[in-house]
């Protein structure tokens, strides 16, 4: 049971240091590159989102069949994550003004420039 807690804890360690790799490598990208792939997010994504939500989906009740409760709970939580994506976004259709919105946006400020 403790191993099991210590490989959920390696695996958020290891989400941590993937993230923040990712940060740097978009960061060097450029906010053109920011821009595109927010574009491609918000419009009408929803099946990346229900894969994502079925896969993890999987792999909690895989985990739960073999007993390893903590990983369940993990996988449990990210597949709540990926259907609150898939509700709030995923279905969303790209308006101009969210266009324009995302366009005038730098996506390394803080708040979006007036």
């Amino acid at each position: 049971m403790f191993g099991e807690v210590r490989l959920v804890l390696k695996l958020v360690a290891l989400g941590v240091i993937f993230g923040f790799i990712v940060v740097v490598a978009v960061k060097r990208m450029g906010p053109d590159w920011c821009r595109a792939y927010t574009k491609f997010c918000m419009n009408r994504q929803w099946p990346l989102f229900l894969f994502g939500a079925v896969f993890f989906f999987s792999l909690s009740a895989l985990c739960f069949v073999q007993q390893r409760f903590f990983l369940g709970i993990f996988h449990s939580l990210m597949t709540l994550l990926e259907v609150f994506v898939l509700v709030k976004y995923g279905f969303q259709t790209l308006t101009p003004e969210l266009e324009k919105f995302i366009d005038e946006w730098d996506p390394f400020s803080a708040s979006p420039e007036k």
